[in-house]
């Protein structure tokens, strides 16, 4: 389990009184052959997907569910200066979405490090959480 918690500021300007909680984001992946990864969430109300591997991905200004995971995906693989690897994605969450929770920042990290394992067959040893 990786605690985020620390002292910030909201997008609304407001301090934020940090805690741990039990909710938690789980990934379960795997490496394949092709140049796509393919999504796969628990909850249905987020639809599977497909993303074939492009340089001209830049974001999106209506973001979905697996957008969140290829932020964290590409900046690891920037960060490392690494050619990407099809892989397997299937996501679980327990942390409501639109709850002021950070449900999607928690996406992100835990897309980077599961990027970072199966990208470099390392534990998480070869950077740390700063530089994530």
């Amino acid at each position: 389990m990786l605690c985020l918690a620390g002292e910030h500021i909201d997008y609304s300007g407001y301090g934020v009184l940090p805690m741990a909680i039990s909710a938690s984001t789980y990934i379960l992946a795997s490496l394949h052959d092709t140049n796509e990864i393919v999504f796969q969430n628990i909850n249905t109300a987020f639809r599977a997907h497909t993303y074939k591997f492009c340089d001209n991905w830049i974001g999106s200004k209506k973001p979905e569910w697996f957008h969140y995971f290829l932020c964290g995906w590409k900046g690891v693989l920037r960060r490392l200066n690494m050619l990407p690897k099809g892989m397997n994605v299937l996501v679980h969450g327990t942390i409501p979405t639109g709850a002021g929770l950070s449900s999607s920042s928690s996406l992100v990290c835990a897309a980077a490090l599961v990027t970072l394992a199966l990208h470099t067959g390392r534990d998480f040893d070869i950077i740390n959480k700063v530089q994530i």
